[in-house]
This record gives structure tokens, sequence and C-alpha cells, in this order.
């Protein structure tokens, strides 16, 4: 059984075609524009929904030993509260009830559809992956990966022996900031754009404008620089967003206020890329 946080059926924004996007949970960074932060580690997060909550009122079977918000164990009260306010951000599935809900929209996925694994970071789940990919390539349905890539080894072999395409993040490349940051090992990452340079051609680079941190003219240069060695199929920028506030406050987890890149910005940036030549284009803004 593994943890996931969603399956997002007809999606149509993870790869081509429409797809199924499996997000599981746990990630090797933490960065501080997260719009994920329930991702964050492989575990249940357990919370209270405030406009279902009784608590206080006699009707209320867990008056006086709910614990509200702190909800380190909550296991019994989860499956007890009778009014659905105790709420989980992830669900348990097996392998096979996984394929049992992909392959629900097979029909869909004609024209180049399929499924796309995200997360928090999916190359981290490779004992419960390899059997679902093995079946998914059996039944010929295009795979793809979301991955920042910084995995080892076994996250690596997935990828490789399964991806049809692979969006991967490319975020800070100065390597004391990135390990500041992001909690990240710079070379890992480049050790493993290494392995898949055979491959460039299914993989798009996605790189999120952030104000102050990533858009710095010697962060742009050394990813400018990478792209050019690289040669990716594509480039994709988005802007940061703090649409993901609630969460961090339901979570209790400190949320960090970022402003959006301005469109001047955006179409700098995007200027900057195309002088090398470079296929880039701007989502979501």
């Amino acid at each position: 059984m593994k943890e996931l946080l969603d399956i997002q059926r007809f999606s149509l924004h993870d790869g081509d075609g429409i797809r199924t996007t499996v997000f599981l949970k746990g990630c090797p960074l933490h960065c501080p524009w997260c719009a994920n932060p329930e991702n964050l580690v492989n575990a249940p997060f357990y919370y209270v929904d405030g406009s279902c909550c009784i608590k206080g009122e006699k009707q209320c079977i867990l008056s006086g030993t709910c614990p509200g918000k702190d909800l380190s164990d909550t296991g019994e009260l989860y499956k007890d509260c009778q009014v659905e306010a105790v709420r989980s951000f992830g669900k348990y599935y097996s392998p096979e009830e996984l394929m049992e809900i992909i392959l629900r929209d097979r029909i869909y996925y004609e024209n180049g559809g399929g499924v796309t694994f995200s997360g928090g970071e999916p190359l981290l789940h490779v004992d419960f992956l390899a059997d679902v990919c093995a079946i998914l390539k059996r039944t010929d349905i295009s795979i793809g990966f979301e991955t920042c890539l910084f995995v080892g080894d076994e996250g690596m072999n997935l990828l490789r022996s399964y991806a049809d395409f692979s969006f991967v993040d490319v975020k800070i490349l100065e390597r004391g900031a990135c390990r500041e940051l992001l909690g990240g090992d710079l070379g890992l990452f480049l050790k493993n754009i290494e392995k898949i340079r055979d491959i460039r051609n299914r993989v798009i680079f996605r790189i999120p404008i952030v104000p102050g941190i990533t858009d710095g003219v010697e962060n742009l240069d050394l990813i400018r620089k990478l792209i050019g060695d690289f040669c990716p199929l594509r480039v994709e920028l988005f802007g940061v967003h703090n649409l993901a506030r609630e969460k961090y406050r339901i979570l209790g987890i400190p949320f960090t206020e970022f402003q959006a890149p301005k469109s001047s910005e955006i179409k700098g940036i995007l200027d900057y890329l195309k002088e090398e030549g470079i296929d880039v284009v701007a989502i979501g803004i």
C-alpha cells in the first residue's frame, strides 16, 4: 500500500492529451514557495475542517478528547468522527486499486494521453511504481513523470525504463543557494541530468520564476547554459503564486508570501532564453 495525495482524472496540463495525474507524497526538497506542502513528507496529514467540526457541542462523541488542530496521532479519531470533520490529505492505495482507477479512463488516453506521476517526488517510490509502470507499458499507455531529479539510482532507472516523457524542474543552479534554500545537493541533480542526456528529446524543463530567488542574473545565466548544453524538447516557465496559503494554515506550517512575477519580467526571461535558440514558453501566466 502507498499513500497518494490525489488522483486527478481528465487532466489537460501534465502532458499531451487527456491524462490521469497521480500525486505521490514525499519530497527530498523543501522549496519555500511549494504549492503542495501536504506532499513534503511521506506520511498522513490529518486536519480539522472547522466548517464541519462541532467540538464542544453535546452531540459530539469526541467532545473532550478531540485534539483539535493537534493531530499528531489521529488514526482512531479519523475513523470515529461522525461529522467527518477530521480529514486527511492523502489516501492509501494498493497497486491494483490504482490500476483499476487508471484503466477506467483508458478510452480517453487516445491521441497521446495517458498517465503522469507527480508529487512530491514520484521517483522516491520505485517499489510501488515499478509494477504499475510495467502494466502500463504492456497495455501501451503513455507514462510521464514530473520530477525534481534529486533522487538516487533506483529512481533514475525507473524513469529511464518507463518514461515516454519527463518534466524536470530546474530551480536553483547556484550550489550554496540550492543547499540552503531547497535542501538539495546540486551535484546529485547535475549527475542525474547527465544520466538522461541520451533521452533529452523526451525531456521538458520547467523553470519556476520566483522573484528574488530564481530570477537572479547568475542563476539565469547558469540555467541558460544548462539548457543550451542539454537541448531538451522544450522549456516552460511558470510564476510562483500564493494559492496554497490556506493549506499552510491548516497544516500549521509557516507560510512565506511571494510576489508573483510581472509579465514584463517573464517576457524579459523568455527573450533572454530565446536568444540561444531555446524553444521556451510561459504557462499559466
